[in-house]
């Protein structure tokens, strides 16, 4: 989340397939699932666009509805079904 919030471009490395991943799935990291193409992940890295940074903590962080701990819960309680 910080490198995101610093705009800075991230890739996952992931050899392991975990899926659904929040941050690849709304474009704020690049998912690197073979280690011969991470340099050309590198290489070819953009920033972070403004408005998909802003969508994703919009849906996902900072809401004052009162309902933060519902969500947590919820998320957590997806989490651990999905193991």
């Amino acid at each position: 989340m910080n490198a995101a919030l610093l705009k800075i471009p991230t890739i996952l490395v992931n050899f392991i397939e975990f899926e659904n991943d929040p941050f690849v799935k709304n474009s704020l990291a690049f998912e690197c699932n073979d280690i011969k193409s991470i340099s050309k992940m590198i290489d070819s890295l953009q920033p972070i666009e403004q408005n998909k940074l802003d969508k994703f903590i919009e849906e996902f962080f900072y809401k004052n509805d009162g309902n933060a701990s519902n969500r947590v819960c919820s998320a957590i309680l997806k989490l651990i079904l999905k193991l």
